[in-house]
């Protein structure tokens, strides 16, 4: 009943957080992943080489893969962090320009009015 209770109260304060900051949350929830998946594919490369049961090629296989893709995740949290310092630039109001953004860099392009 109190492991129940606890996960409950856990699961309410992760949802607030999710709800009152989402892009600390998810650059949070990729770390948490990215390093779930290393550590997880780190575990598979050693069992798998360690061992040498049936097969044990593929779990190293899927062991490295396992581990590219957590670093994967890792390098994406990076560009998250950056992304989120750069949010809120600082004001850049010129007089005869408009703020026209675009995917690759929304905060220093500008068009004639």
């Amino acid at each position: 009943v109190f492991g129940g209770l606890l996960a409950g109260v856990l699961y309410l304060v992760v949802g607030l957080f999710f709800v009152r900051d989402p892009g600390d949350a998810a650059v949070g929830l990729t770390l948490l992943i990215s390093a779930f998946l290393m550590v997880g594919g780190l575990f598979r490369i050693i069992a798998s080489i360690s061992h040498r049961f049936h097969h044990w090629i593929y779990a190293l296989i899927g062991g490295v893969i396992t581990l590219l893709i957590g670093g994967t995740a890792a390098i994406t949290y990076v560009s998250l962090c950056v992304l989120k310092i750069t949010d809120n630039p600082p004001p850049m109001h010129k007089e005869g320009y408009s703020f026209s953004g675009d995917l690759v860099n929304p905060y220093f392009t500008y068009q004639d009015v």
